[in-house]
């Protein structure tokens, strides 16, 4: 299933090492794995921060507009994320 995020700012977006990004453009992923509380998938996106990535996404905040914790990695079985951001559901 391909799932729809908005990008958020939350408390910014960083690199491994710890550099500040900009706050994407909303991207998909296609979700291989789905719990109410968590998402992971690959990113759909092209010439985005994103692409080529795999997500997971686990909830921060419940209601009516949930928010994510987003972790993304270049491969599903990496231990460390290259990018942590945050990502709320449109």
């Amino acid at each position: 299933m391909q799932l729809r995020f908005r990008s958020d700012y939350g408390y910014g977006w960083r690199t491994k090492d710890g550099q500040l990004l900009d706050v994407p453009p909303p991207f998909s992923i296609e979700t291989i794995q789905e719990r109410p509380d968590r998402f992971e998938g690959l990113t759909l996106e092209q010439a985005h921060l994103l692409s080529g990535k795999w997500v997971e996404l686990t909830l921060r905040t419940n209601g009516p507009n949930p928010t994510y914790n987003l972790r993304a990695f270049s491969r599903q079985a990496d231990a460390e994320p290259e990018i942590t951001g945050f990502a709320s559901l449109p």
